[in-house]
């Protein structure tokens, strides 16, 4: 980490080797799920071109990722794409989830998404002003659905909608 700044990250489609870091990052977040390395080659076999998952490098070190995933399953919603972020810990607060973003949202029209879904914890505030720092709106919450090991928490629904 030391010496790189935010113009050094390299953003690029994961790959299987990939699949480590990727679980690395997301137990970081999320230490209690149960979420193994299949769990993460099966998230990056998913990927394709219209549902796609990029990380983020510098100097070669995988310091987070995004995911699209096809959201409910719906052919009228094909226009629509969950997003799942993820940022290493010790690289947080240093642009990395906007550089993710810049790329999700280059890319959004060709792939033909209008509609961008995240869920965020409710305790997760950062999270939430990040979002909301990138226009996303708050469109509602699923009340005390996240199951944790001494507390519950609401999900927080939240989207963007991308115009050309």
């Amino acid at each position: 980490m030391s010496g790189s700044t935010p113009s050094a990250i390299k953003v690029r489609y994961a790959v299987l080797d990939d699949a480590p870091a990727i679980l690395e990052i997301y137990q970081q977040h999320i230490p209690f799920d149960d979420i193994n390395l299949l769990s993460a080659v099966h998230w990056i076999e998913q990927a394709n071109s219209h549902r796609p998952m990029w990380v983020a490098t510098i100097d070669g070190e995988l310091i987070g990722w995004c995911s699209l995933e096809s959201y409910y399953g719906l052919k009228v919603l094909d226009h629509v794409a969950e997003l799942s972020l993820y940022i290493a810990k010790s690289w947080r607060r240093k642009g990395i989830g906007r550089q993710l973003m810049a790329e999700v949202m280059a890319n959004a029209l060709c792939i033909n998404l209008t509609n961008l879904v995240v869920n965020v914890f409710s305790g997760n505030e950062s999270s939430i002003r990040f979002f909301e720092s990138l226009n996303f709106q708050r469109y509602g919450a699923l009340p005390r659905v996240v199951k944790m090991p001494h507390h519950t928490e609401d999900i927080i629904v939240m989207g963007l909608e991308i115009t050309g």
